[in-house]
């Protein structure tokens, strides 16, 4: 496996890995596609990619697309589910089916945090379900809960 930046050409991949991070728990309605792509609030991460602020990391193995971490900021009158403030990048993380538990996150969300610090970013926030396993590696990584909205979890990494 190795890591790259994101791109223009991975609008695709991320709007596939972006659908995969929506519908991590089985437990809950899946979407599709094309309603994530219908969807104002979940769209508004992937639209337009990449704007002038984006920053983003694809992991590959043997040439395919196995997980993406990529942050953006967000307009007040357009937030985010982790929106904190204009000036603190949402981080988005998403690890393909089969490819999870290896190590793959925390090598995407280490090198984006990089990437956050060297644009002398003081902060990055994520938005992530109580139960999502995922908690665990973004705590293990320095993010601590800013908000607590009924289970739903908006985390901030000071950096």
């Amino acid at each position: 496996m190795h890591l790259r930046l994101a791109d223009a050409s991975d609008l695709a991949a991320l709007e596939r890995l972006l659908l995969e991070a929506v519908n991590w728990s089985p437990d809950q309605n899946q979407l599709t596609l094309q309603e994530l792509r219908d969807s104002d609030t979940l769209v508004r991460y992937v639209e337009e990619w990449p704007r002038d602020d984006d920053a983003g990391v694809i992991a590959e193995d043997d040439g395919r697309v196995v997980g993406a971490a990529w942050f953006r900021r967000f307009a007040r009158d357009r937030p985010g589910f982790g929106f904190l403030d204009e000036f603190t990048p949402e981080v988005s993380v998403a690890i393909a089916p089969g490819c999870r538990g290896r190590g793959v996150g925390s090598q995407l969300l280490v090198a984006l945090i990089d990437i956050g610090r060297e644009r002398d970013f003081e902060g990055l926030s994520l938005s992530v379900d109580a139960r999502n396993p995922a908690v665990h590696l973004y705590r293990r990584l320095g993010f601590v809960v800013a908000l607590d909205e009924n289970g739903s979890y908006t985390m901030r990494l000071q950096l």
